[in-house]
């Protein structure tokens, strides 16, 4: 049998399901691929936010092509499974479901890891997602790190610096890494809040960490005042605008008015006033579609 008929086998097993489908609560003892109803797929309490769109074009995908890669799952214990990698996936195949009856089963890896293993493999999915936020990329790699120190006391390893380790699985600089962690690790959460809100970048977020916890406070207060001073700012200019732009519309109107009830010939002169006064119309009315 070639690989092709492999692959179209066990597409047509996630679709129809098969003889080593879990239909019901069964003890898994090691890593294997299984068949698992799809309502029995929880999705992970700490992944990141699905992506609806993604989801929607990654079903057409499938529905094409078939699911390509497993999807991973760790047994909670009541005959569900938590979702180690491949939230998008599941979610594109309970769309299929929920549209043509398809996928009621879905081919999943199984793992039997333990929770520091599960959840270092989330995050390492998660890592691995060009559109993942700034924010999001600070808290995972910062977890991480904290995974990480865990493992190694549980398998009493030496050696080994983290920072590199963490820096070469996720393919990132060391720099990087370390100006995750700063902020991970020293700012409050009200500077991480600010982050996640994007009302602040990552280089600010990291230059607010250095200070003091009070003074970390004040910068990010300060910077709400600014915004909302900026806010305040660009409305009282939207409100002079819209003014200016009335004004000048009905003065456009009143001299196109008074110049055809003069009935002759415009002077190069009220050419001139005309073709000026019709540009500041134009000009004001496309600045305030900006």
């Amino acid at each position: 049998m070639d690989s092709r008929s492999i692959v179209s086998g066990l597409f047509q097993a996630n679709r129809q399901g098969g003889s080593d489908t879990v239909t019901s609560y069964q003890v898994i003892e090691k890593d294997e691929v299984r068949s698992l109803p799809i309502d029995a797929l929880i999705p992970s309490k700490i992944n990141r936010e699905l992506d609806h769109d993604f989801v929607t074009e990654l079903a057409n995908n499938i529905r094409m092509n078939g699911l390509m890669q497993y999807p991973i799952v760790k047994p909670i214990g009541d005959g569900t499974f938590t979702i180690l990698a491949g939230h998008h996936r599941i979610a594109a195949c309970k769309k299929l479901k929920e549209a043509d009856g398809s996928y009621q089963t879905v081919r999943c890896l199984i793992k039997r890891s333990d929770d520091i293993d599960s959840e270092l493999l989330l995050l390492d999915t998660n890592l691995q997602i060009n559109t993942l936020s700034v924010y999001d990329k600070v808290m995972a790699i910062g977890r991480k790190e904290e995974l990480l120190k865990e493992k190694k006391k549980r398998d009493h390893a030496k050696g080994g610096n983290l920072k590199h380790i963490i820096a070469e699985e996720s393919g990132l600089k060391r720099s990087q890494i370390q100006t995750y962690l700063t902020v991970y690790k020293k700012a409050i959460p009200e500077v991480k809040e600010a982050l996640r809100k994007e009302k602040i970048t990552l280089t600010q977020a990291v230059a607010i960490s250095q200070k003091p916890a009070n003074d970390q406070l004040k910068a990010v207060m300060k910077g709400r005042e600014k915004v909302s001073a900026e806010k305040n700012t660009e409305a009282c200019f939207r409100k002079t605008l819209d003014t200016t732009l009335t004004a000048y519309v009905k003065v456009n109107h009143e001299l196109d008015r008074l110049l055809q009830k003069a009935g002759t010939e415009l002077t190069p002169q009220q050419e001139d006033l005309k073709r000026f006064v019709h540009e500041i119309v134009r000009f004001l009315e496309a600045f305030h579609d900006v």
